[in-house]
């Protein structure tokens, strides 16, 4: 295609660029495979690949694939580092991923409690707790109801928080404050509170709480599984020294979507025991 002469075939004016082949749209993206202009941003938020890849996100989340999800919802943080929605959702991934202290890396500068959302103080609380930092994610869901007292959500963070330290009554009050300001799937709710009341050997409440959960859910089988231990239990007073050993300790798999409040998100957990928190 170069022209015959003695000066080198890579100089440009020795070239012979042919015809300018037009780039056809995408069946996948569209016009995300437009030629882009010079004065315009490929990923501006009225185009289409931002939005798309968003979608992309939410449905690797909903497939249980947390891993894609989050590299997903790091090209679209890259571009907005400073949009708090997408950082919580980017920091669910990680953390559902398995990396929780990135995640907490990228909640850290919407976590100052002068500024901090309840969404994002909630967020950092669970990937403190995810991580065992139990005292920052104690702080953390108290900084959320100061911020917004009627956050259930918020309560729903502490009451795990402060049964996972012992802390059982707190935890029982948080829980109820939780199921007043109306949470969703609140038979999760219903659940961890029974279980924290077995912990504190109140076995007859423990029931009561699993049996409102059962009539919410009469599919889940964490619930009946509790149901049926409680019952058992509740029979045998000598079994009672032995509830911190038998009953269950930790937190179990949550919707990726919840009805009404941020999603209630922790490590999946495939152990078949079925008998433990939920959330």
């Amino acid at each position: 295609v170069g022209e015959t002469g003695t000066r080198p075939l890579a100089d440009a004016e020795n070239i012979n660029p042919g015809l300018d082949i037009p780039v056809p749209d995408s069946r996948i993206l569209g016009t995300g495979f437009d030629r882009p202009q010079v004065t315009e941003d490929p990923l501006a938020a009225n185009k289409p690949l931002p939005t798309r890849i968003y979608k992309e996100a939410l449905n690797s989340a909903a497939r249980g694939n947390f891993t894609e999800a989050a590299a997903y919802y790091a090209l679209l943080h890259h571009r907005e580092p400073g949009n708090e929605t997408l950082a919580i959702k980017y920091a669910q991934a990680l953390r559902r991923s398995g990396s929780a202290a990135q995640a907490l890396a990228v909640l850290k500068p919407f976590a100052e409690p002068e500024i901090a959302s309840p969404k994002a103080l909630v967020a950092y609380a669970k990937t403190n707790l995810t991580l065992k930092q139990t005292a920052a994610a104690v702080q953390a869901a108290r900084w959320a109801i100061d911020s917004d007292p009627t956050y259930a959500e918020a309560y729903h963070v502490l009451g795990i928080t402060l049964d996972a330290l012992g802390n059982h009554r707190e935890a029982q009050a948080a829980y109820q404050s939780a199921l007043a300001n109306g949470i969703g799937e609140s038979h999760r709710t219903l659940n961890n509170l029974a279980m924290s009341y077995a912990q504190s050997g109140e076995l007859g409440q423990a029931r009561s709480s699993l049996e409102q959960a059962q009539e919410l859910a009469t599919e889940d089988q964490t619930v009946q599984a509790n149901l049926t231990l409680i019952r058992t239990m509740e029979g045998q007073e000598a079994m009672k020294p032995t509830l911190p050993i038998i009953l269950p300790t930790r937190v179990s798999a949550e919707p990726v979507e919840p009805v009404r409040h941020p999603a209630r998100e922790w490590p999946k957990d495939d152990s078949p025991d079925p008998r433990r928190f939920q959330t």
